[in-house]
């Protein structure tokens, strides 16, 4: 695209030349060729420069190493914990005083935070009246991750909305 931009600007700011070249007699196939070879040209130069400007980057990198990358050669060493970072390690069971943690392990949160049973919208009135959601039921329990899809005008947002 950009070369097909490039060819384009240098005939149209050339046009006169050409025209000159066809009023003293040129061939069309010999303007046609000097705008064949102006392309290529171009593109021989505009190459060139991109191929230098990569060599440097492709050097420079090779001398100082990429940016957020890590010396494969510098020696491996373990990274300790500073005690300002790490607080509590070890025993992850019943604390007193968090009435909140359960004494014994794990459970998974099943206690229902959102229940919804054959909820009905209709929309508008008249002949115009559709009926928006046919008995759409849903529950949703603590620390569950829900994803509501559909296509576009099956009642999503009108299902988050009566739901609030």
């Amino acid at each position: 695209m950009i070369v097909a931009q490039t060819l384009y600007s240098s005939t149209k700011d050339h046009i006169n030349e050409f025209a000159t070249l066809r009023a003293i007699g040129s061939s069309g196939t010999y303007i046609h060729k000097v705008i064949v070879f102006q392309a290529l040209l171009s593109a021989v130069i505009g190459f060139g420069v991109a191929a230098g400007i990569g060599w440097i980057i492709v050097g420079a990198t090779a001398r100082f190493g990429a940016p957020g990358h890590h010396d494969p050669g510098a020696p491996r060493r373990p990274v300790r914990a500073h005690r300002r970072h790490v607080r509590a390690v070890g025993d992850r069971g019943h604390r007193s005083g968090d009435a909140d943690r359960s004494r014994d392990g794990l459970h998974a949160m099943t206690e229902a935070i959102l229940d919804a049973a054959d909820v009905v919208k209709f929309l508008g009135r008249g002949a115009g009246r559709v009926e928006a959601l046919k008995g759409v039921s849903l529950t949703v329990t603590g620390g569950e991750l829900t994803l509501l899809m559909g296509p576009s005008g099956s009642g999503k947002t009108t299902l988050l909305s009566i739901l609030g």
